[in-house]
């Protein structure tokens, strides 16, 4: 299991022009990616979500819910609605559920925020 350092940012400390700057080019990066049948992996094209269980928290800023969801199960993901023990990654937004937060603690699921999905996608194109 693969687990990722979250950092937690105060709101009076975040670049808003830096996050304004990220969420205009995001899109247009993700235009660029093929999800059509995800390639099988290869060196240097790694898919971090196939076969893996995904919980989804919280609101995001540069993609919709919808969006999100779409996104990981085009790249093989089962998308869930609870975390569990079988859960692999929480992937939250803005204002996660506390009660999907903490279980993912509980049960040592490794936390994703949207930024990190962000570049582990741009890091396995």
């Amino acid at each position: 299991m693969v687990f990722f350092k979250c950092e937690a940012i105060r709101a009076d400390k975040v670049d808003r022009e830096q996050l304004r700057l990220e969420a205009e080019t995001l899109p247009n990066e993700l235009a660029e990616l093929t999800f059509e049948g995800s390639p099988a992996p290869t060196e240097g094209n790694q898919n971090p979500f196939r076969d893996k269980t995904v919980a989804v928290s919280g609101t995001f800023e540069r993609m919709d819910r919808d969006t999100v969801i779409a996104l990981l199960e085009s790249l093989g993901a089962m998308v869930d609605s609870a975390v569990t023990s079988g859960t692999d990654f929480l992937l939250f937004g803005n204002l996660p559920s506390s009660k999907k937060v903490s279980a993912a603690i509980a049960n040592s699921v490794a936390m994703i925020n949207e930024r990190q999905f962000a570049e582990m996608l741009e890091q396995n194109r």
